[in-house]
């Protein structure tokens, strides 16, 4: 798996440890923001009740601009709530929690556990395309980062691009199974770029993260 890619320019690197270095401690001007989301889910980590399930979901979806709530059956579930009479009632009655908690051993994504981490996304991207028909990728990403920030890199399409930009593959790259194709091939990447720069940093997703942002930006 970490054979499988290679930095388009070398001096990323320095880049990248430069910006760790420089991230690792900072409080940026919305770390306030993220610590409210990240407290929550310290503090109601499981999915058996079905309050705590809507105010997560609702709260980090339109917090970071991935509401589960754009959906292509819009019009079937515009009569019902959709949050208590959709989402929740599928996510209550799913393997979530016993499947997060098969990670929380893990302080950070390994060669090993990688496997395991993709696959606990690919569930919830399956959950979620019952309710609204479309691949909520990022926003599981989003919702499992914030339940596990060491393990769960950080998807969109911003930073897909970039680190595209970054870092190639070598050869033909094979999807792991149970695993969402662009996720796997993100978080692969990511995982490439952290194994090489900081592979014990348990904040790696976050800096890679708003390195990626940063650089889109630009």
């Amino acid at each position: 798996m970490n054979n499988s890619f290679v930095f388009r320019d070398q001096s990323v690197i320095n880049d990248i440890t430069e910006w760790a270095m420089k991230e690792r401690n900072k409080k940026t001007n919305w770390f306030l923001f993220d610590k409210v989301l990240y407290d929550l889910c310290l503090k109601y980590p499981k999915h058996n009740n079905i309050h705590e399930i809507v105010t997560k979901v609702a709260l980090i979806g339109r917090a970071y601009s991935a509401s589960v709530e754009r959906r292509r059956n819009a019009d079937v579930t515009k009569e019902r709530d959709f949050y208590y009479g959709y989402v929740a009632p599928v996510i209550l009655n799913s393997e979530l929690d016993m499947r997060i908690y098969e990670l929380r051993g893990y302080k950070t994504p390994t060669e090993d556990n990688l496997c395991k981490i993709l696959s606990v996304h690919f569930y919830l991207q399956k959950l979620l395309k019952e309710c609204t028909d479309m691949e909520k990728r990022s926003f599981s990403s989003k919702y499992l980062h914030f339940h596990c920030p060491n393990l769960f890199y950080i998807f969109d399409s911003y930073s897909e691009k970039e680190i595209n930009k970054i870092v190639k593959s070598k050869y033909k790259w094979v999807c792991p199974s149970d695993s969402d194709y662009s996720y796997a091939k993100y978080c692969e990447k990511s995982f490439f770029v952290q194994q090489r720069i900081a592979p014990d940093e348990m904040n790696f997703p976050r800096i890679i993260d708003s390195f990626l942002q940063a650089n889109y930006r630009a």
